[in-house]
């Protein structure tokens, strides 16, 4: 911090992150678009997408895992018993490609 190091890498990591972000969601909107609503991620490493109600989330996971990916039901982080039909997905440690393929393959699955 005293080399004045932690301000040019904290800009690097945003950019980084940034466009990690910017690759999700562009997967998102090719294949969900009329499907689902998400969050931006603004200030995180996750999104949250919303499907339609009728979505149970939760009961997707096995398939989703048999298919090569995987996701957070959202369920449990409301504490209002809401949002069974929501999926916490993140975009921080894939490489771009794995992440417009793993949106791809979650797709097939919802």
């Amino acid at each position: 911090i005293a080399a004045g190091e932690l301000a040019p890498q904290i800009a690097r990591v945003r950019d980084f992150y940034r466009g990690k972000r910017a690759t999700l969601i562009a997967a998102l909107e090719r294949h969900y678009a009329g499907r689902a609503v998400w969050t931006s991620a603004s200030g995180g490493l996750f999104t949250f997408v919303t499907l339609h109600d009728d979505v149970d989330t939760a009961s997707l996971v096995e398939k989703a895992v048999a298919n090569g990916v995987a996701f957070i039901p959202g369920g449990p982080f409301f504490v209002d018993g809401s949002g069974r039909n929501t999926m916490r997905l993140t975009f921080a440690k894939e490489s771009d490609a794995r992440i417009v393929e793993g949106v791809r393959r979650l797709a097939d699955v919802v």
